[in-house]
């Protein structure tokens, strides 16, 4: 395919892009605020009415994927519809910790008590936040069988130490679908690029709900403009085990999916937090690193490997053994709201969502359109027989860099890539390249994983 294709190809997408979010972007809000209150653990009604919604929002051809309670996802297990009818401590006639004022009140997937018991016993059981002492910390044990409240740090210390309390939590454990939400935009191929959203802090919407609008968004606006090689799969799911639940059903498309994209935290006013992938250099993490050196509103991009200490979600899930797909994911971490009441619409600003729309938009460009020129010849080329050698006095930059260009013309390296490492303006690589072209030096791979042709 030649490179004018391409660029014509590149072209479209992104002008279908900057209009959608440029008309649409306050959709994003709504859909945020929508979602923020309701009752997300892993498996809820609430999550149901969560993927429903996520779906009205994209449109026609999202699907919801029940999987049994109780059945094995290699080696976890498919947990339990989760309910609570109702929560709260009683002292006295004066209630604390009311699940029907707060989701967050109740630790997710506590199991039904209704005793009393001392403040020694309850101190055990409640958890608090104390560099926030107004908010309300959030708390899970999905795989654990107890029970616990969480409540402002403040309101903890009036609590009378000599006192009784009764603890009520009425919750059930029902065998109810666990939901996974998909989309798919078909590419020219089968290969995939895999974009996996969680959804599942309850009155949380920083973590994780940014980076599943940011991704509901982007297939809305590109699902009937889509021109790209690589078929784009979205998944919305709960954390770890929704990914680990799709790829337990769906080994044969593991082969198929090329790299992966895990975000979340987009919308908080902090710089960017970059993991690369496991594998941490491969065309994927170039690009991811190109695109956030031009995105930096709030800063420099801080990069990490994958091995560094940072939030780790499904990225490790596609990253991990037996899967091995390289997935980069970024956040905006670490924010002091971060897993409190105070993680709410306020914490979002519209802009920075936008930032991360930009991104993400970028990567998908970039890995569907980026070329890679392989050489034809062994050996290295006489370039002064096609007339393709630039001396000094002509282009110092071009002339130091003509050896490395060549090493590098081995289908590993994308002209952005090759641009980079020599110091050169892509413009002025690729149009140096055509040259090449012209004299069937060259050929282009549309990436190191297309088979020799």
């Amino acid at each position: 395919m030649t490179r004018e294709r391409f660029d014509s190809q590149k072209k479209i997408m992104r002008n279908s892009g900057e209009n959608g979010i440029g008309t649409q972007d306050r959709l994003m809000m709504a859909l945020l605020k929508d979602l923020y209150p309701l009752h997300r653990t892993i498996n809820s009604d609430d999550m149901e009415k969560s993927l429903r919604m996520i779906g009205d929002y994209i449109g026609k051809g999202f699907r919801i994927l029940p999987f049994k309670p109780g059945t094995a996802a290699f080696s976890w297990t498919i947990p339990p519809r989760y309910s609570v009818d109702e929560a709260y401590i009683d002292c006295n006639g004066k209630r604390f910790a009311e699940f029907s004022k707060s989701n967050l009140s109740v630790v997710s997937y506590s199991i039904p008590i209704n005793k009393c018991v001392s403040y020694q016993e309850l101190r055990r059981h409640v958890f608090t936040q104390p560099d926030l002492p107004d908010e309300t910390p959030w708390m899970f044990k999905y795989y654990e069988r107890t029970w616990g409240f969480c409540m402002p740090h403040r309101q903890w210390l009036r609590l009378d130490r000599n006192a009784k309390y009764r603890v009520v939590i009425k919750s059930r454990f029902e065998k109810k679908p666990f939901m996974v939400g998909e989309y798919v935009i078909p590419g020219h191929t089968n290969e995939e690029i895999l974009w996996v959203s969680d959804i599942c802090h309850p009155s949380q919407v920083n973590d994780s709900i940014t980076g599943a609008v940011v991704a509901a968004h982007l297939a809305k606006v590109w699902t009937k403009r889509y021109k790209g090689r690589f078929t784009l799969r979205f998944l919305f799911l709960p954390e770890t085990i929704g990914s680990v639940a799709w790829f337990s059903r769906n080994l044969k498309k593991i082969s198929r999916i090329r790299y992966g994209m895990f975000c979340e935290m987009l919308g908080n006013d902090n710089r960017f937090l970059l993991k690369l992938s496991r594998q941490g250099d491969t065309p994927w993490d170039r690009i991811a690193k190109r695109a956030f050196k031009r995105h930096k509103n709030m800063g420099e991009t801080k990069v990490i490997t994958f091995q560094q200490i940072a939030p780790q979600n499904d990225e490790k899930v596609m990253n991990g053994v037996g899967i091995d797909i390289p997935t980069v994911s970024f956040t905006r971490w670490p924010y002091r709201e971060y897993h409190t009441s105070a993680d709410n619409p306020n914490l979002i600003q519209l802009k920075n969502l936008k930032e991360a729309f930009g991104i993400t938009q970028e990567m998908l460009q970039s890995v569907n359109y980026d070329l890679y020129p392989i050489s034809t010849v062994r050996g290295p080329i006489m370039l002064s027989r096609y007339k393709l050698w630039v001396p000094y006095d002509a282009n110092p930059k071009l002339n130091q860099a003509l050896q490395r260009i060549l090493f590098m013309l081995n289908g590993q390296y994308s002209v952005a890539d090759i641009a980079e490492e020599v110091m050169l303006d892509s413009k002025t690589l690729r149009q140096y390249l055509k040259r090449f072209e012209a004299h069937g030096l060259i050929r282009w791979n549309r990436g190191p994983w297309e088979k020799e042709r």
